[in-house]
């Protein structure tokens, strides 16, 4: 996907990545508030995210844990599943 389709899975609450670096995840956070922003999160960092020319224009992004996928393994793991 390229950076704008990105963009809109964040806006769903997604987490996005390239290949060239598939530790830091990268969010939108604090959707739809005045607050909201890009941010890196990975195994040791949470930190806000600026995207480069190079990220903008590469085409190699990957949704890696969309918000639907996310809530259905949690209401798996709490025994909430239907």
């Amino acid at each position: 996907m390229n950076y704008g389709q990105a963009i809109e899975a964040m806006k769903r609450g997604g987490f996005v990545i390239r290949p060239q670096n598939t530790r830091r995840k990268i969010r939108l956070a604090h959707i739809g508030t005045p607050l909201q922003y890009f941010e890196v999160v990975s195994d040791d960092e949470r930190q806000p995210y600026v995207p480069t020319t190079d990220d903008q224009l590469a085409d190699d992004w990957f949704e890696v844990i969309s918000a639907s996928n996310l809530i259905a393994a949690i209401e798996e793991a709490w025994g909430l599943a239907a």
